[in-house]
């Protein structure tokens, strides 16, 4: 072989190591992410068992969400939900910081799309189990996780 073509191959198996893929099970996701961020799986097994639970997309209160428009529910724009009960409002801020983390440690951080609309949205992340779990585990390993979940 080549050079180049070494090259090329080794660069696309780093792209693919370094890609993170969009989960769409939460249990699956927190396995995934206590490789990123270690020591967290515990964590996040233990805080969406009490908020949000293990299987779909929950609002507060444990409706299921059924793809209408975020801000329509009972609660205002502002609401509660997922895995692990973010607010809206809090999820956002520490998704950036996370995706600048991630970034900053090489990872490709995936094009989350709405699941029913099918496009990119900025609620995406917030409604992903994958979104929700990077952004947890994040903020458990760099211990930002604060009294957002105090056991």
């Amino acid at each position: 072989m080549d050079r180049s073509w070494e090259a090329r191959v080794k660069y696309e198996k780093w792209v693919k190591d370094r890609t993170l893929p969009v989960i769409n099970d939460w249990l699956t996701a927190i396995r995934w992410v206590q490789r990123i961020y270690p020591g967290t799986y515990d964590w996040l097994y233990s805080i969406s068992d009490r908020e949000g639970g293990h299987s779909y997309w929950v609002w507060f209160g444990g409706r299921r969400w059924s793809g209408y428009h975020i801000g329509d529910d009972y609660l205002g724009a502002d609401t509660v939900g997922g895995w692990m009960q973010f607010r809206y409002s809090t999820f956002a801020p520490y998704w950036r910081h996370a995706q600048e983390n991630l970034r900053g440690r090489g990872f490709i951080i995936p094009n989350f799309k709405m699941p029913s609309a099918g496009g990119a949205n900025q609620y995406a992340p917030w409604l992903s189990p994958m979104g929700q779990a990077l952004t947890a585990g994040y903020m458990k390993w760099s211990g930002r996780e604060g009294c957002h979940w105090c056991l």
